[in-house]
């Protein structure tokens, strides 16, 4: 009997409400079997990016196989589909004049190279269908437990997102950006099952309809029930960053002159411009980490 899964559609709702999230989560899985209760894609073919639009703008659940991938030849190699292809981890296409002879993308073949053999990817062979649905719907999917979460969000709402994820574990929370944003925020989670974040790619930021102030985010479905206690939990406990969530996102911040937020304390108390002098020599102990 498979293990019994949190509610999803309760977590989509409540780190929707806790970051202030404009779209669906999306939930991507990669296996070797199609799932039982999800429709094959129809449609014109897609990059697998792509795909994320469908689920976060239509709401739709569907699974995919290689061939719906609009020849998306990165993709294809990161999510385990298939090999690579002719100049891919040789460097030759990325170094190659655009548009014929490559994409241009580094000065020389060692340095995609470098990238490359350094970015997580799935195992050749391991995946035969990529599903999708949103998260709200995983139950439904059903979700097998073992997803990634993707989430398309701003660079502020990233912030609290990564400090949800360290909140009852702390340590670091990294993020890729050189590999497609499918290898970053898909393959990376799922090969590691830990949270990556990404600035994304020429590709997804070409090919996918978004803005040119959201990014990317890759949770392990496993970690998201922790997360959303953990979010409205630090949301809670610090109120006057919960007030920082519902200032415009285009609005310049006026700084907070707090001495207990500063460095060296003597500054004046308020929002507002800082008017006040900082010490010279900082002790460490007046520091105060946010």
């Amino acid at each position: 009997m498979p293990p019994k899964l949190p509610d999803f559609a309760n977590i989509s709702e409540r780190l929707r409400k806790a970051l202030r999230l404009e779209h669906r989560i999306v939930v991507i899985g990669l296996s070797d079997t199609p799932p039982a209760n999800l429709p094959h894609y129809e449609g014109e073919p897609l990059k697998a990016c792509q795909m994320l639009d469908t689920v976060r703008f239509e709401g739709k659940s569907f699974y995919t196989v290689q061939n719906d991938h609009y020849e998306c030849k990165n993709a294809i190699r990161w999510l385990g589909f298939d090999e690579s292809y002719e100049g891919h981890f040789s460097g030759e296409w990325a170094t190659g004049d655009y548009p014929d002879n490559g994409r241009a993308l580094f000065r020389a073949p060692a340095f995609s190279r470098r990238m490359y053999e350094e970015s997580p990817k799935v195992r050749v062979g391991t995946v035969k269908c990529a599903y999708y649905m949103p998260l709200e719907k995983a139950n439904e999917g059903p979700a097998r437990g073992d997803e990634v979460a993707i989430f398309v969000l701003n660079p502020r709402q990233a912030m609290y997102l990564a400090r949800g994820t360290l909140y009852s574990r702390g340590g670091i929370c990294y993020g890729m950006t050189g590999p497609g944003t499918c290898q970053s925020v898909i393959a990376g989670p799922f090969c590691t099952r830990q949270p990556m974040y990404s600035l994304g790619c020429f590709g997804a930021r070409q090919f996918m309809k978004i803005t040119g102030n959201e990014m990317w985010f890759g949770v392990p479905i496993e970690q998201l029930a922790l997360l959303a206690d953990d979010v409205e939990l630090l949301l809670e406990r610090r109120p006057d960053l919960k007030a920082q969530m519902d200032e415009p996102f285009d609005q310049v911040h006026a700084g907070t002159g707090d001495p207990a937020a500063v460095f060296g304390g003597g500054l004046t108390v308020g929002h507002g411009p800082v008017v006040g002098k900082a010490a010279e020599v900082v002790d460490a102990d007046h520091i105060v980490d946010f």
